[in-house]
């Protein structure tokens, strides 16, 4: 199923990533495995337009060489309302055209910044494919159809095994 995400990821113009809570650094120990996971993840994403919109509560990402205003991290700076309209204008943007959408680690603890919002997008949006990834909770909505695919998994393992 990875290979199939990264290939839809690799004939994208435009990417979508929603990191869930899990993307918290909850110990030391952990950096270095959440820095890893976002170097492969920004090589995967390479000169492709992306907009990445983070649950976590550190500022981790932008330690990785992730542009800031690529990236919207309302629990980080919820201050930041300029960040979070560029995403927003960002998406506009997208209507109509192909879109890969990735959901990783998103579960139900706050499903109104990135969970819920994203599934809208790809039910509006027909021309996109959303993948999400979760440990338990990887379910995609009827509504979306064939364009949905959840993937059972950690995805910090998964994007460091790849």
């Amino acid at each position: 199923m990875f290979e199939k995400l990264l290939t839809d990821l690799k004939q994208s113009k435009c990417v979508l990533v929603g990191l869930g809570e899990s993307f918290t650094l909850k110990s030391p120990e952990d950096e270095l495995k959440y820095i890893q996971f976002y170097k492969t993840l920004k090589e995967k994403l390479g000169a492709r337009d992306y907009y990445i919109v983070t649950q976590a509560e550190d500022d981790l990402i932008f330690q990785c060489g992730f542009d800031k205003k690529h990236v919207a991290a309302p629990f980080v700076y919820p201050e930041d309302e300029e960040n979070w309209n560029n995403y927003m204008k960002w998406l506009s943007f997208t209507l109509n055209r192909q879109l890969l959408v990735l959901e990783l680690g998103v579960g139900f603890g706050n499903p109104m910044v990135i969970r819920f919002p994203f599934e809208k997008t790809v039910f509006l949006n027909q021309k996109s494919k959303m993948y999400r990834v979760h440990p338990s909770l990887p379910q995609v909505t009827a509504e979306i159809g064939e364009r949905g695919t959840a993937v059972k998994a950690n995805p910090l393992d998964l994007f460091l095994e790849a």
